[in-house]
């Protein structure tokens, strides 16, 4: 993450529901980066864009809590609430407030004002937590569908919350070639190749967000476990 010529990088990482694996970080392993942060001095950008999916769970302290002098913390509205609204919060290490609006301002310049205020308006009635319960709900919901109908165990790690699961292929079968057979079915999976530079685990992704309803949903399911069988 730090480059060896004594230039410093600033690494973005999703520590709640990793994607494509689902995969949360444990405190332990969170208080080990803020702590390698703090020797090596740079900034840790923290995207909790899927935070909210597990929020039902016993809390676990986010590095900008642990490392709060050099965590951005971002979380947006555009998972949590509805794709329409682009707006997101920033949560800035003391001192950076005026760096943070600069950079802003010389980006995207400004939220949509419409979209910001609903937001706003929702986060303070009420609206905001239920719609994130909700989609908690229906994550779970689409998890247990998933590992009840794939033939095959998907990993271990993916959280029971999360809106993608990922999946170890068997031997002898390839991501490449499943994900073509399915495409051809009109059901999308993305090789694990997808997410990597180099070798890649035999895996792919399943995005069980995607699908409008649970019919759906148990429809593409049965495709893949018809494929895998």
């Amino acid at each position: 993450m730090c480059a060896h010529d004594g230039t410093h990088g600033w690494p973005e990482g999703r520590d709640a529901l990793q994607n494509p694996t689902g995969v949360t970080m444990p405190a332990r392993r969170r208080e080990a980066v803020a702590a390698i942060a703090r020797r090596l001095d740079f900034q840790l950008i923290e995207d909790d864009a899927y935070g909210f999916l597990t929020e039902d769970d016993p809390p676990v302290p986010p590095l900008a809590v642990l490392a709060p002098e050099r965590s951005w913390h971002l979380r947006s509205t555009s998972k949590g609430f509805t794709p329409g609204l682009r707006a997101a919060w920033m949560l800035v290490p003391p001192g950076q407030e005026e760096g943070a609006a600069n950079l802003i301002r010389a980006t995207v310049w400004t939220a949509p004002p419409l979209g910001a205020a609903i937001a706003s308006l929702w986060v303070g009635d009420g609206t905001a937590a239920l719609l994130e319960a909700e989609k908690r709900r229906e994550a779970r919901a689409r998890q247990a569908l998933a590992r009840e109908l794939l033939p095959i165990r998907a990993s271990s790690a993916s959280h029971p919350a999360s809106m993608h699961l990922w999946l170890d292929l068997p031997k002898g079968t390839s991501a490449q070639e499943l994900a073509a057979r399915l495409d051809a079915l009109g059901v999308r999976i993305t090789p694990g190749a997808a997410f990597g530079i180099g070798s890649a685990p035999n895996a792919v992704r399943l995005a069980l967000g995607a699908p409008m309803d649970r019919d759906d949903l148990q429809r593409a399911l049965r495709a893949v476990a018809s494929a895998l069988s």
